[in-house]
């Protein structure tokens, strides 16, 4: 898998930046770069921006664009440029004339030359479905909004042929590597399109529902293929926020019972008791912390998520502080492998956490499961 694309979230600024450069398919240009606020202002602001692009290790500079520009929402500027073929470092300085604030933040961008038979453009991502790009915000940070329901992408195609077949594959990040080569991806969905080539373009754009994933990081492949010969491979990646921390306060003793996995029952009722919701709220990050220096709340996050997880997939058992299975689920998250068999007439699951090297076997007993020895 090759990376396509660099979004950088820049801190300094009252109000922040976020950058992209991206691969275009257009006739005098093939690089765009995008600059947008992360909030909307209050009022207009006018900022001088100043881009230097050079070749990756070289001092030489190739192009220098300086102008003014007066922002006033959250829409990007784009700079449409022509770069040719190579890897350039790009270095931009932004200045708020009425502040004198000054941001300045440098990234890497490759840009891949066109092919007169055949050329893709990197995936552009939005939270608006459309197959008109210019219609579509693009997203550029790659933490994703909370409460992000979907995701949309939209990719560019030249082709001399009459049709293709384009292939979008959304991936789960199941363990973390050095490199997206070294990283294992779990597919979560795909999807399929025959693309009908007119006047030498299509445009490959779908969406994926975010409704029902876990948070997470993920990847966005994207694959054309003309029969069975691949031509281009792109991919995009982003993480997805747990939008439900918020509930865990809006019964804090629940979700306070639910930590039985974790601490001993006597410091659970302890807790409890604690007389006011501020004073309980704040012992119960206080144990998070201690348990998870420098990441309680991080680590809070992701164990109530996966009881979230958990109520929903074992509701058929009821309580489901009283599942054997919604226990491991809370504990480890989701399984690697979930095997289902049948031995003696009994029907069994085993789920296998390969990271780990641990399996769990579970026996059905009516409407739930117990767990047994392996």
């Amino acid at each position: 898998m090759m990376m396509g694309g660099f979004f950088l979230p820049y801190k300094g600024f009252s109000l922040n930046f976020q950058a992209r450069a991206q691969n275009l398919l257009q006739e005098k240009q093939d690089t765009e770069i995008l600059l947008a606020l992360e909030e909307t202002p209050e009022k207009a602001t006018e900022y001088q921006i100043d881009i230097k692009i050079r070749l990756l290790e070289s001092p030489l500079l190739l192009h220098r664009k300086t102008f003014y520009q007066k922002i006033e929402n959250q829409n990007p500027i784009k700079i449409p440029l022509h770069l040719g073929k190579g890897t350039f470092q790009m270095d931009i300085f932004i200045l708020n004339i009425e502040k004198g604030e000054v941001q300045n933040f440098s990234f890497t961008h490759t840009c891949r030359p066109k092919m007169e038979d055949f050329y893709a453009s990197d995936i552009f991502l939005s939270y608006e479905n459309g197959g008109n790009k210019a219609q579509m915000q693009p997203i550029l940070s790659p933490k994703l909004e909370e409460g992000s329901t979907q995701i949309c992408f939209y990719q560019a195609i030249q082709a001399q042929i009459p049709t293709l077949t384009a292939r979008a594959v959304l991936y789960q990040e199941t363990q973390a590597g050095v490199s997206v080569k070294t990283t294992t991806y779990t597919s979560v969905e795909q999807l399929n399109e025959v693309l009908n080539i007119s006047n030498g373009k299509a445009i490959f754009s779908n969406k994926f529902s975010l409704l029902n994933l876990p948070s997470g990081k993920y990847l966005l492949e994207i694959l054309i293929y003309s029969d069975t010969k691949q031509l281009a491979e792109r991919n995009i990646s982003f993480e997805l926020e747990w939008n439900g921390w918020a509930k865990v306060w809006e019964n804090l003793d629940e979700s306070i019972q639910k930590m039985k996995y974790i601490l001993p029952q006597s410091q659970i009722d302890s807790l409890l008791r604690t007389p006011s919701f501020a004073l309980k709220k704040k012992k119960m990050l206080q144990i998070w912390e201690e348990l998870y220096p420098n990441e309680g709340e991080l680590q809070a996050k992701k164990y109530f998520e996966k009881a979230q997880w958990a109520a929903e997939k074992f509701k058929m058992e009821g309580n489901i502080m009283e599942s054997q299975r919604a226990r491991i689920w809370i504990l480890y998250g989701q399984p690697t492998e979930i095997q289902e068999f049948t031995k003696k007439d009994e029907k069994y699951e085993r789920w296998i956490y390969a990271q780990w090297a641990l399996t769990f076997a579970f026996r059905r007993r009516g409407n739930h499961y117990e767990e047994v020895k392996n």
